[in-house]
């Protein structure tokens, strides 16, 4: 969907900048959220139709190809909207979702079940929660920042959050035990995967506009532009289990998520004249970062809790990601609507000719584009110092690296 902004923004339902925001987080929102009770459905009732990875190896592979599952679909939806019209994009994808239902019920083994109550008061005060606090990053751009409804909205996400905290202390089987926070791998997994999907999510934002609104690509090329982020995923995250194993996580995530920093940098110089050799060449840079990252952050989070609740640390993985995705969508596009809004403001109508406009229009989006990424910038390497802190070595992990060594 982030490929058809250009078009929904133009359509019929005539969207506002910030309503488009709200058209691609509402799924993220719901989604990320349904996750973690998905992962205690399958410890419940038996794992067959969750996909659950317990060793690093195989959790790099599953990286791996999540990464490239989201650049494929920019691939096939750039495709889709070069001959139909955005709604052709849902039509596409039930079928896929139908073979993929079918794969899972005929060749995932079942495995044990476990007597789990399933929280679904929990599951509503999360979704509100994230909801609220979405809620006051996206229309804060429209609102204003210290708007009562925006200041309300942060004040009630965190309200709610709290609220989930101590709601699930007190229960006897918790959708969610917040004491596995105390873990460090868990605090640090996951506040690395939120940060990297954050990153990864802007660049998907920017690619389609970027490139069919500043280049003029496309829709099919624009769907492509992505594809090298796949290839570098698909090749360095099994590298990076092994680096893992020989040297620990914790070095191997700090370069990864520093990498992924460099690669924003990059981006943000990017301008209406940057060929697409060195725009690809940004995008090979955050895979590298990514693919580096991502898996040993993964098997943190999925390792912390014990081994009955294996489901629910899957479930807190993806919830992590897609939750990323979400903020990298709301930060993202909120600093970039807001700075493009202040600097398209400046052209008068009537002041030049329709192709200068038209150069000032691209000029202004990608300096707008590039300050907001600078912004994703520095979240990303404050948060990456925070988790290269809480990411400690484990004792079992130094051992096998002597042995081998």
């Amino acid at each position: 969907m982030n490929l058809a902004v250009g078009r929904l923004a133009t359509s019929a339902l005539q969207p506002t900048a910030t309503q488009v925001l709200w058209i691609v987080d509402s799924y993220l929102i719901v989604f990320g959220c349904l996750l973690i009770p998905s992962g205690a459905i399958g410890d419940r009732f038996g794992r067959k139709g969750a996909l659950l990875c317990r060793r690093g190896h195989a959790v790099a592979l599953w990286t791996a190809l999540s990464g490239g599952g989201g650049v494929a679909g920019n691939m096939v939806g750039g495709v889709v909207l070069q001959f139909f019209d955005w709604q052709a994009l849902f039509a596409v994808a039930a079928p896929l979702a139908a073979l993929g239902l079918f794969v899972a019920a005929k060749f995932l083994p079942r495995v044990d079940r476990h007597h789990h109550s399933v929280d679904v008061r929990g599951v509503l005060i999360l979704v509100v929660s994230v909801f609220a606090l979405l809620f006051g990053i996206i229309e804060g751009t429209e609102l204003g920042r210290t708007s009562p409804a925006v200041l309300m909205a942060f004040i009630a996400g965190l309200y709610f959050l709290t609220f989930f905290v101590r709601y699930e202390i007190r229960r006897e089987q918790p959708l969610l035990d917040p004491r596995v926070f105390r873990h460090p791998g868990m605090r640090a997994g996951t506040l690395g995967i939120v940060v990297s999907f954050i990153a990864m999510y802007s660049v998907f934002c920017l690619n389609g506009q970027y490139l069919m609104n500043v280049k003029g690509y496309p829709a099919a090329l624009a769907g492509l532009g992505t594809a090298p982020l796949a290839v570098v995923i698909f090749l360095v995250s099994p590298r990076s289990a092994r680096l893992a194993d020989r040297y620990g996580s914790r070095p191997v995530v700090a370069c990864g998520l520093l990498v992924v920093v460099a690669g924003l940098g990059l981006f943000s110089l990017c301008g209406p004249s940057t060929p697409y050799v060195l725009y690809a060449a940004c995008i090979i840079v955050v895979g590298v970062g990514s693919g580096l990252s991502n898996p040993p952050l993964s098997q943190a989070v999925i390792t912390s809790p014990p081994a009955h609740q294996a489901g629910v640390g899957s479930g807190i993985n993806s919830f992590s990601r897609k939750i990323g995705g979400a903020l990298g969508f709301a930060v993202f596009g909120t600093l970039l609507n807001a700075r493009f809004a202040e600097l398209g403001s400046v052209e008068r109508p009537g002041a030049a000719s329709a192709d200068r406009l038209s150069a000032q229009i691209r000029e202004a989006f990608t300096t707008g584009m590039a300050e907001s990424l600078r912004v994703v910038g520095v979240i990303l390497l404050l948060a990456s110092l925070l988790v290269a802190l809480w990411l400690r070595r484990p004792v079992s992990e130094q051992n096998t690296s002597r042995e081998k060594q």
